[in-house]
């Protein structure tokens, strides 16, 4: 391991259908892309997922929003309130995790009386989660807060920028999903 991080071997792969080829060697990549606007796209992508997901950011969100959750606690109250009564099992699928860490979380936002428990008008030998009243307040309270953050974060742009934006970041998140085969 060097002083900036470690070294890794020199690499080669293809990603979809063979449009970028990636070589590492050291600590430095070395990029060829046939198209530089994706490098600048991935970049900016896990620059903002890195950020956005710091825990300074996330508890930022909480404070503001005077709802004491983990931080993991949002996306199992937004997929069930987007979904309505849910299995556990279309759940853990919905937020890409495994049976028994959705469980867990369930168990919690249950105890806190944010989640119900109820047999599947489907099938009544099963079980879903819908959202409680007092639930359904506290995400409305965590998505004001988060409005409130991006509304700041985006206030010195132009809202022909933010109106340019909105669409294509909708789109490439509609991307993602499909490809983690969750829409």
């Amino acid at each position: 391991m060097t002083s900036s991080g470690p070294l890794l071997a020199s690499t080669r792969s293809t990603l979809l259908g063979g449009a970028k080829q990636v070589t590492v060697t050291g600590v430095s990549a070395r990029r060829t892309m046939t198209d530089p606007a994706i490098a600048t796209i991935e970049e900016a992508v896990v620059l903002i997922v890195r950020e956005a997901t710091l825990a300074q950011v996330q508890e930022r969100y909480v404070a503001q929003s005077g709802v004491a959750l983990e931080r993991a606690a949002y996306g199992v109250l937004r997929e069930v309130a987007e979904r309505g009564p849910v299995r556990l099992t279309e759940l853990a699928n919905l937020l890409g995790l495994d049976l028994s860490t959705v469980s867990r979380q369930v168990k919690g936002l249950e105890a806190g009386g944010l989640l119900v428990r109820d047999v599947d008008p489907v099938d009544g030998r099963a079980v879903c989660v819908t959202l409680s009243d007092t639930g359904t307040e506290a995400l409305g309270r965590l998505r004001d807060a988060r409005h409130r953050f991006f509304s700041e974060l985006l206030a010195d742009w132009p809202a022909e920028d933010r109106d340019r934006l909105a669409p294509l970041l909708e789109r490439l998140a509609r991307e993602f999903r499909v490809l983690g085969g969750r829409l």
